[in-house]
C-alpha cells in the first residue's frame, strides 16, 4: 500500500512564488517514478481556486475549513494552545485520520503526542543574516516556529548542513531529529520549450543574453548586477542585456524597486537590463537554456534552485560565493553529479563587488557557444538517476518516521 502523505497548502499560490514552485517540483518528481510508493494529499481550505487546483494536475485535493488561510488570530492562538497543553490538535488529527493521511510533511501544526507523525521544512534562517528585514515581531515569530518545531515535530528537514548550523545558533538541535534534502531539479522531458527564435519574438530579445530569475527582495541584490552591467557599458563600451523575472514588490522595503528602476534611468540602462514580469516555469526554463549564463547575485538562499536549473541545461553559472552556492557546488562534485559542469561552468564572486562580476560577465560574454555544449548531454541522461535518488532519500525518511 502507498502512503499517504499530506501538504498543507493555503496561501496565495501567486504572491509566494518559490514555494509554490518547491511544492510543484517535489510532487513531479514523486509523480514521475514508475515506482512510486507515496501517495499525495493536498490539504487546503475553501478559499482555494480552481486555476490554484490547476496548479496540480493529478493530485487528490481535500477542502475544509480546519485548514482557513484567513483564520482569525485568537482561533490560530487557540489551536497553539490546544496542542500546547494536551500535545495535540484532536480536531485536525480526526480529521486526518478520517482521510487515511499516514502522514503531514512539510508542517507540524498536530503536535508532539498526535497519532499522525509530522515533518517540518524549514528552508532558511534569513534572519540571523539580515535582521533589518525583519520587525521585531517577526524574529520572535521565527524563533517560536523554530522551537514548535523541535518540539513538537518528528524530523525537520534543511537543504544542508551550513542551514543546521545557522539552525543551532537559533536553538542547539540533535543530529537525529534533522534530516537533509537538497533540492533536485525535476524538469519534464514532455514540458514545451520555446525556440531561440519563439523566445526573442515573444519578448523583443535582439541579442545574447544574461539571465536573473530572482524575485525582487533586496537581499536577492539586483544592484549589483545592474552595476555590474553599467560598469561594463562605460568601461568597455560592450551592451550586455540582462533579463529578469519575478514579482517586482518587496514588502519589507517598499522603496527598493523603486530605487532600482532610478538606477536604470539615472545610468540610461533601458535598452541593458528588460524585465519580463512573472513568466511561466516552461518559459523561465526557455529562458535558461537560451541564456549566455543564469546570475543568481544572492546575499542569501537556502538551495539555489535557479542554479539547479542551470545546470541541468549545462549553462554556465555566475553566482554569489555564498556559504550555501559552494556547498551546493561541492556536493555535486562529491555526489559525481556533473562534476565537470560544478568545475568548469560554475563561476562565483563577492556579492558586494560589482567589478568583479562585470569581469566575469565580459569574460562569459565572449565565450564561444560550442563551449557551453560540451558534455551537455550528460546531465540531462543521468537526470532520471538523480531524480529517482531524491525521491529514495524522500522516501527514506517518511518511512523512518512512520
Amino acid at each position: 500500500m502507498k502512503i499517504r502523505v499530506g501538504f498543507i497548502i493555503n496561501y496565495n499560490l501567486d504572491k509566494w512564488l518559490g514555494i509554490t514552485y518547491y511544492y510543484q517540483n517535489l510532487f513531479n518528481t514523486i509523480l514521475d517514478q514508475k515506482e512510486n510508493n507515496i501517495e499525495i494529499v493536498i490539504l487546503t481550505d475553501n478559499h482555494f481556486t480552481n486555476e490554484e487546483s490547476n496548479k496540480f494536475n493529478g493530485i487528490e485535493i481535500i477542502r475544509s475549513n480546519l485548514f482557513n488561510r484567513k483564520l482569525s488570530r485568537w482561533k490560530t492562538y487557540l489551536k497553539l494552545i490546544e496542542i500546547f497543553l494536551f500535545g495535540k490538535n484532536k480536531k485536525i488529527e480526526n480529521f486526518l485520520i478520517k482521510n487515511k493521511i499516514d502522514i503531514l510533511s512539510h508542517t507540524s501544526i498536530l503536535g508532539k503526542k498526535s497519532k499522525i507523525p509530522s515533518i517540518k521544512y524549514i528552508p532558511d534562517f534569513q534572519e540571523l543574516y539580515y535582521p533589518e528585514y525583519f520587525n521585531w515581531k517577526l524574529i520572535i515569530k521565527r524563533k517560536l516556529m523554530l522551537w514548535w518545531a523541535i518540539k513538537h515535530s518528528n524530523k525537520i528537514i534543511l537543504y544542508s548542513k551550513s542551514i543546521k548550523n545557522d539552525m543551532d545558533k537559533v536553538f542547539r538541535t540533535s543530529k537525529e531529529k534533522v534530516c537533509y534534502l537538497p533540492y533536485c531539479t525535476n524538469i519534464n522531458n514532455n514540458i514545451k520549450l520555446l525556440t531561440s527564435d519563439d523566445l526573442r519574438k515573444k519578448f523583443n530579445i535582439e541579442n545574447d543574453f544574461f539571465y536573473l530569475p530572482n524575485h525582487f527582495w533586496k537581499h536577492k541584490n539586483h544592484i549589483t548586477v545592474y552595476k555590474a552591467v553599467d560598469l561594463i557599458k562605460k568601461k568597455y563600451n560592450k551592451k550586455i542585456l540582462l533579463i529578469t523575472t519575478g514579482e517586482k514588490n518587496d514588502y519589507r522595503n517598499p522603496t527598493y524597486n523603486g530605487d532600482l528602476e532610478n538606477f536604470i534611468i539615472d545610468n540610461k540602462l533601458n535598452n541593458n537590463i528588460k524585465h519580463l514580469g512573472i513568466v511561466s516555469m516552461n518559459e523561465v526554463y526557455s529562458l535558461i537554456k537560451h541564456s549566455k549564463a543564469v546570475i543568481n547575485p544572492s546575499y542569501f538562499e537556502g538551495w539555489g534552485t535557479s542554479v539547479e536549473h542551470a545546470r541541468y541545461f549545462n549553462k554556465h553559472v555566475i553566482a554569489s560565493n555564498i556559504d550555501i552556492h559552494l556547498e551546493q557546488n561541492k556536493f555535486h562534485i562529491s555526489q559525481n553529479i556533473n562534476s565537470e559542469h560544478s568545475k568548469k561552468f560554475c563561476h562565483y564572486f563577492n556579492p558586494k563587488d560589482h567589478e568583479e562580476l562585470a569581469n566575469l560577465i565580459f569574460r562569459i560574454s565572449a565565450l564561444d557557444d560550442k563551449l557551453e555544449k560540451e558534455n551537455i548531454s550528460f546531465y540531462v541522461d543521468n537526470h532520471k538517476k538523480i531524480v529517482r535518488e531524491f525521491y529514495l532519500n524522500y522516501l527514506s525518511i517518511i518511512r523512518s518516521i512512520i
